[in-house]
């Protein structure tokens, strides 16, 4: 049997199940991500080249409002195939974007930039820690008539990605 690697272990703390693998006479190791497991302390140990299997497939509900201000609404925000979107942003013409993690005190430190040719850039800024992603977003539209800029706060858990979880605004 194979010895346990630094990838094992990472995969595994994000949720990911290993099996044996063979393939040509030899045992290696296969991931098969779990939808709807949190992320372990272990999992942001030191990311590399595995930062897009911890966070890939995953969708997190979450309340969102002004800064200072109460909810105003839910959004969905999906990781999927290295990049980033949310339900709201892409209603309003934000294209998904990749991010970028860092792994600093148990929690995954998660940035992007968004942008719209309509609606100008969104960059997104936040923590995951297990299964709860608390993050920021900076809105900016430039017009002649007077520029938007605007913060917006994300609170939420990790949800089943087949779910229906609507996304809405009052």
């Amino acid at each position: 049997m194979a010895a346990v690697s630094r990838r094992s272990l990472v995969l595994a703390a994000a949720g990911a199940v290993l099996a044996p693998v063979r393939a040509a006479g030899v045992e290696t190791e296969a991931s098969v991500a779990t939808a709807v497991a949190p992320i372990g302390a272990l999992a942001v140990a030191r990311l590399g080249a595995q930062q897009e299997a911890l966070l890939s497939g995953r969708v997190f509900v979450v309340a969102t409002g002004k800064t200072d201000a109460q909810p105003s609404g839910q959004d969905v925000v999906r990781f999927t195939g290295g990049l980033i979107s949310t339900d709201l942003c892409d209603r309003f013409g934000f294209r998904p974007a990749p991010y970028h993690l860092r792994a600093e005190a148990g929690a995954l430190h998660v940035m992007a930039a968004l942008a719209s040719d309509a609606q100008g850039e969104l960059r997104f800024s936040g923590r995951i820690f297990g299964d709860r992603l608390v993050a920021q977003a900076d809105w900016r539209r430039q017009r002649w008539y007077g520029d938007v800029h605007l913060r917006i706060w994300f609170d939420g858990a990790l949800a089943d990605p087949a779910g229906d979880h609507p996304a809405w605004l009052e």
